[in-house]
């Protein structure tokens, strides 16, 4: 059984979605370091 899509379309939308949440984790991960650099800058000021 063949499906309608070609095979190539399912990798492609799983490859945008992998990439996606790559993203989402990288944007995190970078916010998270910024929240914590300013932190860091609070303590120091006190």
């Amino acid at each position: 059984m063949h499906p309608s899509k070609p095979h190539g379309a399912h990798n492609w939308t799983l490859l945008q979605g992998t990439t996606l949440l790559q993203i989402t984790e990288q944007s995190r991960k970078l916010r998270n370091t910024i929240l914590k650099a300013i932190f860091a800058k609070t303590q120091m000021c006190r």
